[in-house]
């Protein structure tokens, strides 16, 4: 899991240095010098002309950029509260009328978009450049980029690039820290000394100072007195020789109370590129410590159902096993996989069937006692921990219970939908001795009752490994798949978002048996790993992918990439490079057009063998991608070292986008940190408009999934790619 407190430090050292960047600080001769929004300073601040310095914009910096979403009659839906603090002074600007801050000069233009707008008939395009009326600095001019979503009651979606402000002849007017003064975050500017120089409105929010308290007095005035002898004299020295700062910081609130907050600095340039002083902003300790506590609450629970997952599941059973040992009890652990939520989701969206998981783990809660631990490891499967039971018969009444909570119809979106559940049974110490085998065996059972129609309960079958003959026939069979062309792939479009072009493609493998029938990867890849047939079905994964890739092209295809799923078992594979470079070579595809997604998790079993591997990958030209990022184990350090190209938002975040503020907030600070290190973006699992339009507000280049097209053969991919060109 991602540290969370590495997390949104990082982003706050990153927006520092953003900040920071677009600022410029040169010597005046006479009072200093503010630029509209950052809070002026007392008559009394401005006598002392000598010292004073003037705040310009870094002629460098790049234009400053900010989104919206709007309906067609312009109304605000959606807003960066920055963008809302710059024009109306406030956090929230939703259902304002956006023409109602078009300066007049550029109202004939702005009407004039809009009706060309309102004729669209499919998404489009369109462009604009005015004037803007703000609520501190006057008029700033704007590069607008819009596209129109005429579906249903129809959106714009807004990408204003703010390029300066008119009347800049007069400090008052000019525009070097728009940034600045309208960040949601509080900030203070200092001259090298220490001396502050300008605080924004979210400064005095979290401090109470305002500016005439502060300006032209040293930042020690917001010292608490807390910090050992020697501190500060360190952090100076810290920005003296690497010009950025960042730490936990007491500082004393304008009532005399003492608060803990995070602070980041970052040095400010002058005109001849030495240092013109330090920007620092400051994070609210009591916030923080908030979001830490949901990112580690997300870390251990399943983020749709809330139950514990797969992490902390494991780790009550190792804590049951440790006490039952003590007291010589028996715990049994249940495994129970709901039936024929494949075919709801083929049928009706992820959507439904999520509700439809939803529904289950609520009965599953009320069907169990107050002391048994319920989990959702993912997709359809829930594990009951129950400690305590005195023999099978009692863990077996307790799976008769969970098999009649799902009886009754699910109700999900006005349709009345019917599903089962085969159940396993393991206990220990008669099955097994640890926490992981113990799951293993109840897993295997609940196969076993799948394999026999569903709706049934299973014992693990402590003699063998494998559970009533199941697994054989399943290993055997993969044996033989290959051999048999019982293999295919199937692809899903990755598109660009704000053109719709398809930019990429996932191969999905499937297995049609013609005894077991259509097998998902969820009923064989497991069985795969631990056998080891992973490594010569991955080759053949590989090889297809790579073909298929090449014939699209040569039948005048436009150029794709194409991703491929590996495991960290095939890159232990001492083969696994020369099977990249020989399937490249074959076929003569461009190695940037092949895209190798390793899961997070793969990525926690990080080894130098693995760097190795990534390294040569990287070396040959072929892209890297982390799959499932924000659910597993990865830590930013292991991310800034690796040759990744590639971050996938796990779509858990994507389908509780428009319900829970925090997937929104972790997929917003994932898409920022790619941004921040260079990395390409793409969201899975989106199955709606609402979901495309949150994402591409929030800034996501790329997406995939059933709004956009369906895993699908390669022959239809095909036809889908050529309609799309």
């Amino acid at each position: 899991m991602i540290d969370s407190k590495q997390l949104l430090h990082e982003l706050a050292r990153l927006k520092a240095r953003q900040v920071a960047a677009g600022l410029q600080v040169s010597k005046a001769s006479q009072g200093a010098q503010f630029s509209q929004g950052a809070q002026e300073p007392s008559r009394s601040a401005r006598g002392h002309g000598a010292s004073m310095q003037t705040v310009a914009r870094n002629p460098g910096a790049a234009p400053l950029e900010l989104h919206l979403v709007t309906d067609f009659g312009g109304r605000v839906l959606e807003c960066d509260a920055d963008l809302a603090m710059l024009l109306a002074g406030e956090t929230e600007l939703k259902g304002a009328g956006i023409d109602d801050f078009v300066a007049m000069s550029g109202q004939p233009e702005f009407t004039a978009l809009f009706d060309r707008i309102r004729a669209a008939s499919c998404t489009d395009t369109f462009s604009w450049r005015g004037a803007l009326r703000t609520a501190r600095t006057g008029d700033v001019q704007v590069i607008a980029s819009l596209i129109a979503h005429p579906g249903g009651a129809g959106t714009l979606s807004w990408l204003l690039r703010v390029q300066e402000a008119n009347g800049a002849g007069t400090p008052r007017h000019a525009l070097p820290d728009l940034a600045f003064a309208t960040a949601t975050d509080p900030m203070m500017l200092t001259d090298p000394r220490g001396r502050i120089l300008a605080v924004n409105p979210a400064f005095t929010r979290l401090t109470g100072f305002d500016a005439e308290a502060v300006v032209d007095r040293p930042a020690s005035i917001l010292r608490s007195g807390r910090h050992a002898p020697g501190f500060f004299e360190r952090m100076w020295r810290r920005l003296r020789e690497t010009g950025e700062w960042s730490g936990e910081i007491w500082n004393r609130h304008a009532n005399g109370e003492e608060r803990q907050a995070w602070l980041a600095i970052s040095s400010v340039s002058d005109a001849n590129g030495g240092i013109g002083g330090y920007l620092a902003l400051m994070q609210d300790f009591s916030v923080f410590k908030d979001a830490e506590s949901r990112l580690h609450h997300l870390a251990h629970h399943d983020p749709l159902t809330g139950l514990p997952n797969r992490l902390l599941f494991q780790d009550r059973v190792a804590q049951q096993i440790a006490l039952a040992k003590r007291t010589d009890e028996h715990v049994f652990l249940l495994f129970m996989d709901l039936d024929r939520v494949d075919v709801v989701r083929e049928a009706f969206g992820h959507e439904v069937a999520d509700r439809l998981v939803y529904q289950a783990a609520a009965r599953v809660r009320a069907a169990v006692r107050e002391q048994d631990t319920v989990a959702r490891l993912g997709g359809d499967a829930f594990t009951v921990l129950v400690p305590r039971m005195k023999s099978h018969q009692d863990a077996s009444t307790v799976a008769g219970k969970l098999l009649k909570a799902m009886l009754p119809p699910f109700l999900v979106n006005d349709r009345a939908v019917c599903v089962s559940a085969s159940i396993g049974i393991a206990d220990f110490p008669g099955h097994a001795s640890n926490a992981t085998a113990l799951l293993e065996g109840a897993e295997q059972a609940a196969a076993t009752a799948k394999r026999s129609g569903g709706g049934c309960i299973r014992g693990y079958a402590p003699d063998s490994s494998r559970v009533d003959g199941v697994e054989p026939n399943i290993e055997g069979a993969l044996s033989r798949a290959l051999e048999r062309n019982e293999l295919e792939l199937h692809y899903q479009p990755q598109v660009d978002a704000a053109t719709g072009r398809i930019a990429g493609a996932e191969a999905l493998l499937r297995w049609h048996h013609p005894s077991f029938g259509a097998l998902t990867p969820s009923e064989f890849i497991r069985v795969a790993e631990r056998t080891g047939k992973i490594v010569p079905i991955g080759e053949w994964v590989i090889r297809e992918a790579c073909r298929q890739s090449r014939a699209w092209q040569d039948a005048g295809c436009p150029t794709i990439r194409v991703a491929v799923n590996v495991s960290s078992r095939q890159l232990d594979d001492p083969n696994f490079i020369p099977i990249i470079e020989t399937s490249i070579a074959a076929c003569g595809l461009d190695p940037s057009l092949l895209e190798i997604e390793l899961t997070e998790t793969d990525f926690a079993e990080y080894s130098p063998e693995m760097f190795q591997t990534l390294a040569r990958l990287h070396e040959l030209g072929v892209k890297i991608a982390i799959d499932d990022f924000g659910i597993g184990y990865s830590s930013l350090d292991r991310i800034k070292k690796l040759p990744v190209s590639r971050i996938k938002i796990d779509q858990s975040f994507v389908h509780d986008l428009l319900v829970h503020r925090r997937s929104g907030a972790i997929a917003t600070a994932i898409i920022s940190l790619a941004g921040a290190l260079q990395l390409d973006v793409t969201a899975e699992g989106v199955e709606s408009e609402a979901q495309y339009r949150n994402l591409l507000e929030r800034g996501c280049a790329e997406m995939q999934g059933y709004f956009f097209g369906r895993p699908m053969p390669a022959a239809d991919f095909w036809s889908h790619l050529m309609a799309a060109a």
